[in-house]
């Protein structure tokens, strides 16, 4: 990956070497709304990283792209922010009381956050401090995430099993799903989603949308949209003016 850019300082407190720039992509509302996923510019994977240097990263992001996404209020009233929280990083007593820490001094509402749990199938809930911090989370009024069903990464089991102990708000599909979305079998699997997000009480936010007639599919739905018919990821200044075409 480079040179690394977190770890842990001699006080034992999270610092950022050479923070990754960030980059975010626009997800719109059914009839309006809008909020940005915050995506680190370095692509490279994190899933093999100590727990410390994820927690690091994590931090980091929520940090700057609350910094960014609350300045951004002046100019886009009421925009949301999603950044993703590896499962991992859940194990960590301090998580929810570190995030909180940082959302306060940003300034951003906590009630615009939301937090995306990857890699799903990796949560751990026996785990006293992965159920103490999503309590916790959602408790401050931020908003949780199931991300990438579809891929492998959150079956309909375990999207059961963290609905029937935590408040999850949303289910993003994985945009997988979205390609197949003209044939019967891809339909099908779209809509056996939709019924479990129904089920269990979830906004759904469909990820791959690359051409109109998916948009107006997922519009009709009522769903969240995001995708490069919406908009590539790109830096916090395009979205001082951005609007969906």
């Amino acid at each position: 990956m480079g040179a690394r850019w977190y770890g842990l300082s001699s006080s034992g407190r999270w610092q950022v070497e050479s923070p990754p720039e960030i980059h975010f992509m626009p997800i719109v509302g059914p009839t309006g709304g809008l909020k940005l996923e915050a995506l680190a510019a370095d692509t490279s994977p994190l899933g093999s990283l100590p727990l410390a240097e994820l927690a690091a990263h994590d931090c980091w992001m929520v940090f700057a792209s609350c910094l960014q996404v609350a300045d951004l209020q002046d100019h886009q009233p009421g925009v949301g922010l999603s950044v993703n929280v590896h499962p991992a990083y859940l194990e960590d007593r301090f998580l929810a009381a570190r995030i909180a820490e940082l959302v306060a001094f940003t300034g951003l509402d906590p009630r615009l956050l939301t937090l995306e749990v990857t890699e799903c199938r990796s949560v751990d809930l026996s785990c006293q401090f992965v159920r103490k911090n999503l309590i916790g989370l959602h408790a401050m009024g931020m908003s949780l995430a199931i991300d990438d069903f579809g891929a492998g990464y959150a079956t309909a089991a375990q999207v059961k099993a963290l609905c029937g102990v935590f408040s999850f708000r949303y289910l993003k599909l994985d945009m997988s799903l979205m390609q197949g979305w003209a044939s019967r079998a891809g339909l099908r699997k779209i809509r056996h989603a939709a019924y479990l997000a129904q089920r269990h009480g979830l906004e759904v936010v469909a990820e791959g949308i690359e051409t109109a007639e998916q948009l107006d599919f997922v519009r009709a739905q009522g769903w969240w949209a995001q995708g490069f018919f919406i908009g590539k990821k790109t830096v916090i200044e395009t979205f001082k003016s951005w609007k969906l075409d």
